[in-house]
């Protein structure tokens, strides 16, 4: 999040580069563990070009465009590890996860017809907890404010609007179910900051601008749950993911190795492509 709720200019501030560096050193040690991300060693293939494709050419008829029956069907993509550390992928990841939070929170059959994004903010005296117990904490203090459940992600920074520099300042954006009231009380009795941001447009969108710089550590999980969206309260059928799939037969594609001879040059660019045997394509399983 930007400088909203809770934030100031307390903490410690941090350059911006790019989104922000590997590891940014605090006062309080455990916060060294985390980084954002996009700030760990990629793959040595993430971002280079792959080729999928289909061979079942009995199965490839003619097409209207004018393309003959029997082709090979060739698919040029991007290869992605879909890490939230890969400084290349993570940008994959982020959607990934926002597409599987969204699904979860679109499976609540409860009071509430749409969540509403809510923003929950420690005080300083609280920041040294570790990280389970501080995350518990936030757990109730939603509870307290009348937030049934929902889906977490944890920021341990945000940035300065008019410097763009980082800081130190660990809060959580909640999407969930509730009717938010009672923050001020909350507030004077335990020092926590809890805003409601409201409905929002498009949850999925929301889930992944705040996944593009929440808090990355290892060994923890980046979105959690809570209430009545918990795992033990709340059973979702897994999200479907299609694999890619031949245009023409519906088969899984699967990636080849491909030598194209006959003077033709490789594929240049991401995308679809057709080739005959007779035209110099030489594909191997």
């Amino acid at each position: 999040g930007g400088g909203g709720v809770g934030g100031g200019r307390r903490g410690q501030l941090i350059q911006s580069l790019g989104i922000l560096p590997i590891r940014a050193k605090s006062t309080i040690p455990h916060f060294d563990e985390w980084s954002l991300p996009g700030h760990g060693e990629p793959y040595i293939d993430c971002g280079s070009k792959g080729v999928r494709g289909c061979e079942n050419t009995h199965l490839h008829p003619a097409g209207m465009d004018g393309r003959p029956a029997g082709v090979v069907f060739v698919q040029v993509y991007r290869r992605c590890c879909a890490r939230a550390q890969c400084p290349v992928c993570y940008e994959v990841w982020c959607a990934k996860e926002a597409e599987k939070a969204d699904h979860r929170l679109r499976a609540y059959k409860g009071n509430f017809r749409r969540p509403i994004h809510v923003v929950v903010s420690p005080p300083p005296e609280d920041w040294g907890l570790e990280f389970g117990v501080l995350r518990r904490k936030a757990y109730k203090i939603l509870r307290s404010v009348h937030v049934s459940g929902g889906c977490v992600i944890f920021h341990p920074w945000r940035e300065d609007e008019g410097s763009k520099w980082w800081y130190l300042s660990p809060h959580f954006h909640v999407l969930g179910f509730g009717w938010v009231r009672g923050v001020g009380r909350m507030f004077e009795s335990t020092g926590w900051v809890v805003k409601n941001v409201g409905v929002r447009r498009s949850v999925k969108a929301t889930l992944h601008y705040q996944l593009s710089h929440a808090g990355v550590r290892k060994g923890r999980h980046t979105v959690t749950w809570f209430g009545s969206c918990s795992y033990n309260k709340l059973r979702v059928d897994p999200l479907r993911v299609d694999k890619p799939r031949c245009p023409m037969c519906k088969a899984v594609l699967k990636d080849l190795p491909l030598s194209i001879v006959g003077g033709l040059d490789p594929p240049p660019e991401l995308g679809n492509y057709y080739y005959t045997r007779e035209l110099g394509l030489r594909v191997w399983s």
